[in-house]
């Protein structure tokens, strides 16, 4: 008899001590992305899709997962196995998605991916192009935000705007000054305006530079070579000034993931030899990056 209730005994806890554990798994605030699967340098035909699981939330800030990695399978054990996940686009929740963490990552390029486990939960926006390719370059379908809380409004209502010439005009400038490393050129006649966006408060100002001016080199510390800072440059106009982000990036999508009543907002970052997504928060004031190599 003390036999049975003994083992019930050890039974009871080892369900209660799974159980806090798998809420405590369900607890972590993780931010990802759904984006093309690549086989070598082909989009994958089985599995076209994967998550790149990139950001947690702890102790109120945002951290990228761990990517320094020899050999890449040794990052296996600072990945959650399995994900549940809510997927955003435009301040609105548009689905549901389950994703679990591969057996191996052979290459430094897979990691942080999960495996999806339905491909018929992943939505399809817009066509497939190369405006978030990378360094890959080959035509892919729009990276879309997912996370594991519910929370995918944006109370800020950001939104694509045209700047108007005084607002470029602020951009340059501080490109001048920050980017150039000659400024006596005159940047208004070697700029291409791209999408931009404006928020209830603020303004994000994306320019290309002529890649005839030579600019400096980005003061990202990961990057094993240099593109310069030409392409897709970002200047944030908040409270009447105007201060450079940061260049080669894309931007994915801004939602307040975590539910503090302040967006997020999420890049693709695309460089020499690597890719990345970078997440802004608190105002701009503050930014995570993840990133992966290819060579």
């Amino acid at each position: 008899m003390k036999k049975i209730r003994t083992t019930k005994a050890i039974i009871t806890i080892a369900t209660i001590i799974l159980s806090s554990f798998s809420n405590l798994l369900a607890d972590r605030l993780i931010v990802g992305i759904i984006e093309q699967n690549f086989n070598n340098w082909d989009i994958d035909t089985i599995n076209p899709f994967d998550i790149r699981v990139a950001f947690e939330k702890k102790n109120n800030e945002w951290k990228s997962f761990p990517t320094d990695f020899q050999p890449p399978n040794n990052c296996l054990p600072y990945y959650p196995k399995t994900l549940d996940w809510t997927i955003c686009f435009n301040g609105k929740e548009i689905g549901k998605i389950k994703s679990i963490l591969p057996e191996t990552i052979d290459y430094y390029k897979d990691i942080g991916i999960h495996y999806i486990k339905n491909m018929n939960d992943v939505p399809r926006l817009g066509k497939p192009s190369e405006d978030f390719s990378g360094w890959i370059d080959k035509p892919v379908y729009r990276p879309i935000v997912v996370c594991t809380s519910s929370s995918c409004q944006d109370p800020e209502k950001w939104k694509p705007y045209v700047p108007s010439k005084m607002d470029i005009s602020k951009a340059l400038s501080v490109a001048t000054t920050e980017l150039l490393k000659d400024t006596t050129v005159d940047i208004y006649k070697k700029y291409k305006l791209e999408k931009s966006y404006k928020s209830i408060n603020d303004k994000l100002i994306c320019i290309t530079i002529d890649n005839k001016v030579e600019t400096n080199a980005d003061t990202s510390d990961f990057a094993e070579s240099k593109t310069g800072n030409n392409q897709y440059a970002w200047f944030l106009l908040s409270n009447s000034k105007c201060r450079y982000l940061k260049s080669n990036m894309r931007l994915i999508d801004a939602g307040d993931y975590d539910n503090d009543g302040k967006v997020e907002v999420v890049f693709k970052i695309e460089e020499y030899d690597h890719d990345g997504y970078v997440l802004y928060y608190d105002g701009f004031q503050k930014n995570s990056e993840f990133y992966w190599i290819y060579h």
